[in-house]
């Protein structure tokens, strides 16, 4: 039996086309949808979260300075809280005048904030800076090294309440504070057939 060569050339066209789509099957795969089949299932984000507290002191008017690093990739949000509890009245001839501190964050992208507050009179004072990341960025810009800086201002004396008898201000040197870093990530695991 002979084939013309149209024939021939028909054969070979859809001996082609076959090969060349599963060639292109092969490459491509299919993920798995609601009626599987595919080769590769789905993925689903999974929520993450990573903290770290630091505590320290300081005299009136001075900066500390932190290196934190976050390891994760694709963070999503970072929360950095910065607390203090000034000293109460120094007896009942005193008044405890509030202190100030301050917090500045920089991302590992270059973003600034800052913030600064008092505490109520003999009270805890706080303070909180928030960034938050959209996770299809490509430059995950919330993974990498953070500078943060907490600054102890100005803090109030002890001022006597009346001064008939010559009593004078009782300094205060400064401040103790506690600062956590909190942060959310996402990582992908993979869904489990049902």
């Amino acid at each position: 039996m002979t084939l013309e060569k149209n024939d021939q050339r028909m054969l070979l066209m859809g001996l082609a086309i076959v090969i060349l789509s599963l060639a292109l099957a092969g490459l491509l795969g299919k993920e798995e949808g609601p009626g599987g089949g595919g080769t590769t299932p789905p993925k689903v984000p999974v929520y993450n979260h990573g903290q770290q507290t630091f505590t320290g002191t300081g005299n009136a008017n001075t900066d500390t300075t932190y290196d934190f690093t976050i390891n994760e990739t694709r963070v999503v949000n970072v929360v950095v809280n910065l607390t203090w509890t000034d000293e109460p009245n120094s007896g009942r001839r005193y008044t405890n005048t509030p202190d100030t501190l301050g917090l500045e964050v920089h991302s590992p992208d270059g973003t600034a904030k800052q913030d600064s507050g008092g505490n109520p009179q003999g009270g805890a004072g706080s303070l909180s800076l928030q960034y938050q990341f959209n996770m299809t960025d490509k430059k995950d810009p919330g993974s990498g090294s953070w500078d943060i800086m907490v600054t102890v201002g100005a803090c109030g004396p002890q001022v006597p309440m009346v001064d008939i008898i010559g009593l004078r201000e009782i300094v205060d040197p400064g401040n103790a504070f506690t600062m956590t870093v909190s942060y959310d990530y996402v990582t992908f695991t993979a869904k489990e057939a049902s």
